[in-house]
């Protein structure tokens, strides 16, 4: 028999190492991750239709269907380069934004994003046009990032160095160049600087960088968030836990105990003395006296036999 092979141990690790991994992404860049996966996973086997996941202005109002506003967010592409592509963005971009944020900030942020976009694209394309918004939902995020590190220099598809803060200008001109869905970054883009205009209380950065404002419309962010009656709704109470537990010096079990002495210095003043609540005290006073008092850890006095 193989004594190597330890399958228990095996998957109780893996089983570790991938809850330390999910935990280490946010709460709601989990939650769009996993509706992504999921969301694919069951069209492609055919249980969930694609029509059924496209936005559909008639259906979402007037029918309900109000998941299609969400779920025509999470369509990825039928390729699997360009999948892997936008899940890799909107992964990074959303776990940057979400951390950079409260958590309920951030959701109120995805939630008028998406209603401006579904709003948005029924003007744009009709009432009764099946829509899928994923290439600009994924534009949103990539704004939203670009603005909130404007001036981190990175490597755009690790071809030449730019500003973050041109990365949708550059985004929108390839889009324009190669013929691709111009529409939907465009829309992306609409939404996202309608909402870095309210959560800066400005005219946002174009407006800045028209009439040369240096710093205009990227800061500061957080002047438009979730309501702080839903806030203090869901806000978490403090709860004080009593412990029973006693805490002393560790010790190794087997090891022999022997008991030890510390000098443990208590300081009172003279006048606290007088009034009885001296010992109490951990000031003293270069006008009064200090006593320090010896604790002995074990038995204190004279040890004697049973029966002397």
């Amino acid at each position: 028999m193989n004594n190597n092979v330890h399958t228990g141990h095996s998957r109780g690790y893996a089983r570790s190492e991938l809850n330390s991994m999910l935990n280490e992404v946010p709460i709601v860049t989990r939650w769009i991750i996993g509706t992504i996966v999921v969301q694919t996973v069951i069209t492609r086997l055919g249980y969930l239709p694609y029509e059924k996941t496209l936005y559909h202005f008639i259906l979402a109002t007037k029918r309900f269907q109000i998941w299609r506003s969400f779920t025509a967010c999470f369509i990825l592409p039928a390729r699997s380069l360009p999948a892997l592509f936008d899940l890799y963005t909107i992964y990074s971009r959303s776990t940057d934004l979400e951390q950079r944020r409260n958590t309920m900030d951030y959701t109120f942020y995805l939630w008028f994003c998406v209603s401006m976009l579904a709003l948005l694209s029924s003007l744009a394309f009709g009432t009764r046009t099946l829509v899928n918004l994923e290439t600009s939902f994924t534009f949103i995020l990539s704004y939203t990032w670009s603005v909130d590190n404007a001036n981190t220099r990175v490597v755009y598809f690790g071809l030449f160095p730019i500003l973050a803060k041109y990365i949708p200008l550059m985004e929108l001109f390839l889009a324009f160049l190669f013929n691709e869905d111009f529409a939907g970054p465009f829309m992306g883009l609409i939404v996202a600087y309608m909402f870095q205009c309210l959560d800066t209380r400005s005219f946002g950065p174009i407006y800045g960088s028209i009439f040369h404002i240096h710093g205009y419309g990227f800061s500061p962010i957080g002047q438009f968030g979730m309501p702080r009656l839903i806030k203090d709704l869901f806000a978490k109470r403090p709860t004080s836990k009593k412990s029973y537990m006693t805490h002393g010096e560790g010790r190794k079990l087997g090891s022999s105990f022997s008991p030890s002495t510390e000098t443990t210095p208590i300081t009172f003043s003279h006048a606290d003395n007088d009034a009885g609540s001296g010992l109490g005290s951990t000031s003293s006073s270069p006008h009064h006296p200090t006593a320090t008092s010896t604790i002995h850890r074990g038995f204190p006095g004279k040890g004697r036999r049973l029966g002397d």
